[in-house]
């Protein structure tokens, strides 16, 4: 996950949430390794997550605590490009390197399946200044490293399945996961990925316009976190961060986030179907049929 400090967000002074009676343990948060470094767990569905009381939530409105979640977290090679918006798949743009994805359902998101994948590079090598921040380094991920295409099946799959996509900062990971599956020459999946971002709903529950970095919500929720920038413990994190969200009735409808000129570039590409570049702040590609991808 991309921190927001990384984009120039402060933390402001500490705040809590009032209350909410859950005693979580510390390992519930924890980067705590599955049996192999990379590798698919999976977790009784009938096991709550440990330290959330059963009474805690209710079902979240739009049906959020009925749904079942795919809430994801990726490491990559660095941040997006400053300046004019790039395609996903741009050869500036960050490589998926490491993904972390849980599958839970119902209202208390019990999780059913924990996924930690790393990705062996192939045709691109993690900068000196990226290791820094995620730890990750070519020579591991030779070692752990599994295939795109091993990776991208499962989060294909859960899409496929009807899991809907979760992430603190889901504009980063989305389009993360967006640009892995282009360059492997596979749909992008755009209009088949509905999402919530966890860390607007919580700036938006929070009515705040800075710190609300992922620390600053595990923080003022009281969900012990330690490490950052590790998808597998980031995912767990925002998980909890969701679930508290989702018990205060703050978790927003799932939608796919077209451009904000999506109707300039709809009837700009109805004129002329193909690649549209002229309507300020889009890229876009629109077909004869009115079919729509946006291309960022």
């Amino acid at each position: 996950m991309v921190g927001t400090e990384a984009l120039g967000l402060a933390s402001v002074t500490e705040e809590r949430a009032p209350d909410m009676n859950i005693d979580i343990p510390a390992a519930a948060a924890e980067d705590a390794p599955l049996s192999n470094p990379g590798s698919v767990q999976e977790v009784p569905a009938t096991s709550p997550r440990p330290g959330t009381p059963s009474d805690l939530v209710e079902a979240a409105p739009h049906g959020g605590g009925l749904l079942r979640w795919a809430i994801i977290d990726s490491e990559t090679t660095g941040l997006p490009p400053r300046g004019p918006k790039v395609p996903a798949d741009h050869p500036t743009q960050p490589w998926l390197a490491h993904f972390a994805m849980i599958l839970a359902s119902g209202p208390e998101l019990t999780v059913e399946r924990e996924i930690d994948l790393y990705l062996r590079p192939d045709g691109w090598s993690m900068p000196p200044e990226a290791s820094a921040v995620n730890g990750l380094t070519d020579e591991f991920l030779r070692e752990h490293g599994h295939p795109v295409g091993e990776v991208l099946d499962e989060y294909e799959r859960a899409i496929k399945d009807g899991y809907v996509v979760a992430a603190y900062n889901a504009e980063f990971d989305t389009r993360v996961m967006r640009g892995a599956l282009r360059r492997a020459g596979r749909p992008d999946l755009f209009e088949q990925t509905p999402n919530v971002c966890i860390m607007r709903a919580f700036k938006e529950y929070r009515q705040i316009f800075k710190g609300y970095k992922l620390s600053d919500a595990c923080t003022y929720f009281k969900i012990p976190y330690e490490r950052l920038h590790r998808a597998p413990a980031d995912a767990r994190a925002a998980r909890e961060v969701m679930l508290r969200l989702m018990a205060l009735n703050a978790i927003p409808e799932a939608k796919v986030h077209y451009s904000k000129d999506h109707e300039a570039i709809v009837a700009r590409a109805a004129v002329t179907p193909g690649t549209v570049t002229d309507v300020p702040n889009a890229v876009a590609h629109v077909t004869a049929g009115g079919s729509y991808r946006v291309i960022e």
